[in-house]
């Protein structure tokens, strides 16, 4: 009788034990579930917090023996490392998420990582090696579910824009946008691609419809406004609209500072366009200040060549700022690089501005010095039949000017005009200017009337019908102009014009 009652009591006991086990495992799954859910949705809106929860979710994961949730979150964490810019690490824990989820639930259980290790290569900008996954995944693991569906449409086109095969990539994205169930901040992914997609193609207001499309879907994905914002920038800066792409460029920039705290590569890009839009419309301090923040980036992933492409509109940034002697500085620095790379053209133009900077000092030797070396590798570059030596020409015949060596001023000036006379077609304003200046080395000789013959070509090259007789009406000049021609001997009058024109 006793036996019965201690059985009893332990089936009970062991029944309220089980129970107690079952909810603390229960509530565990439940805890681990909802962090996953949190960090699928900051990684999309803030990737610092995000990679927080995949560090508890490791901790929780290891402890209950959740391998699956383990390899994930490791995933994860590699493809937020990926995003930094630090691939080595990242590739170091996808090899980790795959030994762990291989070894514990065999090749088909680990399917989910690799679909994210997909992800991974396409940021590592590897689209060859991706699709060649994704072709190795569609014949040993054809996608059942909605979201593998998705993923396999929507990588395939990444990876063929990646590689430039637009039209190849357009049934990819229309069939990921297609798929069933798919969540506001995924379909946003697929609006910034179909926009780039657009833009590849040339076609700008396509580009910018698809791009605000992604915008409107979830606001709150601060990921994906980065690449919309960008894009809808992009469309502005090849149109030339460069107060229209600093007003985007700086939503991206705002949009990655909500995303995360840490520099990353691609806000590079965003730093160096907003430096050369400055530039463009003569904000020569955030020109500098730009260029500086995205050399900065590149130098810290150890990018250089795209570190020096940067420095070279902060240089020039300081050149307009008459800071010649860090521009001076910012130019020597990269000389070298150029050197060593084999980059004859960006050495040429480099020595080309050095020697425009010592001219402005008034080092004229050396600026000639600069000036001489870098004609020669244009011509070496370019050919002798280009408007890159007729610049240093130019440059020569100018400062050789400004030393009096009027033979060698001349010489310099007509071997300009003898390439811009071949190449005028599309240099009409560059034409125009050098005979200028020949009229005023002549002027400056006492050669008054080859002075006002050269000032006379100059203004028709830019006005066909000036007469030099009667120069008012044929530029229909205010008033106030018209007096103050009148009062000036003719070949001031040309100059006077040419000034105008050039204002104009």
């Amino acid at each position: 009788m006793m036996n019965k009652y201690y059985l009893l009591i332990l089936a009970i006991w062991s029944g309220i034990l089980f129970q107690s086990f079952s909810k603390e495992f229960s509530q565990e799954q439940v805890a681990l579930e909802s962090l996953k859910e949190l960090a699928d949705t900051q990684f999309y809106t803030n990737i610092d917090s995000a990679y927080q929860t995949c560090q508890q979710i490791l901790s929780l994961a290891e402890e209950a023996k959740n391998w699956t949730l383990y390899a994930t979150a490791i995933c994860r964490l590699s493809e937020i490392e990926t995003f930094w810019g630090d691939t080595t690490k990242a590739r170091v824990l996808l090899d980790t998420a795959f030994d762990k989820g291989n070894i514990v639930f065999g090749k088909s259980s680990s399917l989910p990582l690799e679909y994210q290790k997909v992800r991974n290569v396409l940021l590592r900008n590897e689209p060859a090696t991706a699709l060649e996954l994704l072709e190795n995944l569609e014949r040993n693991y054809p996608p059942t579910t909605s979201l593998q569906i998705f993923h396999q449409h929507l990588y395939k086109a990444e990876a063929l824009l990646w590689k430039r095969a637009v039209q190849e990539s357009r049934p990819h994205l229309q069939a990921a946008l297609n798929t069933e169930g798919i969540a506001a901040h995924r379909r946003q992914r697929v609006f910034v691609n179909l926009g780039y997609a657009c833009f590849l193609q040339g076609k700008l207001d396509s580009a910018a419809h698809y791009q605000q499309l992604a915008l409107e879907q979830h606001p709150a994905a601060a990921q994906n406004q980065i690449w919309a914002n960008m894009h809808l920038g992009l469309c502005q800066f090849v149109r030339g609209n460069w107060e229209g792409f600093i007003d985007y460029a700086l939503e991206s920039v705002r949009a990655s500072d909500r995303f995360t705290q840490k520099d990353f590569p691609r806000k590079s890009l965003l730093y160096k366009l907003l430096g050369a839009s400055y530039l463009k419309i003569g904000d020569f301090e955030k020109t500098v200040d730009y260029s500086r923040k995205a050399s900065h980036i590149n130098l810290l992933f150890q990018d250089t060549l795209e570190s020096v492409s940067c420095r070279m509109n902060m240089a020039s940034g300081l050149f307009h700022l008459g800071e010649y002697e860090e521009s001076i500085a910012t130019y020597k620095e990269i000389l070298p690089i150029f050197k060593q790379n084999g980059m004859l053209q960006n050495e040429s133009s480099t020595l080309n501005q050095l020697g425009i900077l010592y001219d402005r000092k008034g080092e004229y030797h050396t600026a000639l010095t600069y000036h001489r070396t870098a004609l020669a590798k244009k011509i070496a570059t370019s050919g002798a039949i280009h408007e890159d030596p007729a610049v240093s020409y130019y440059h020569l015949g100018t400062i050789s000017r400004a030393l009096k060596e009027y033979e060698s001023s001349e010489r310099y000036f007509l071997k300009c005009l003898a390439i811009r006379e071949q190449l005028k077609q599309n240099q009409q304003a560059e034409l125009s200017n050098t005979h200028h200046q020949l009229g005023r080395l002549y002027e400056e000789q006492g050669a008054h009337q080859k002075a006002l013959d050269q000032f006379e070509i100059a203004i028709k090259i830019l006005v066909p019908n000036y007469d030099a007789s009667n120069p008012e009406a044929a530029l229909n000049l205010e008033q106030e102009i018209i007096s103050k021609l009148q009062l000036l001997h003719p070949f001031k009058q040309c100059a006077y014009v040419f000034a105008i024109l050039i204002l104009l």
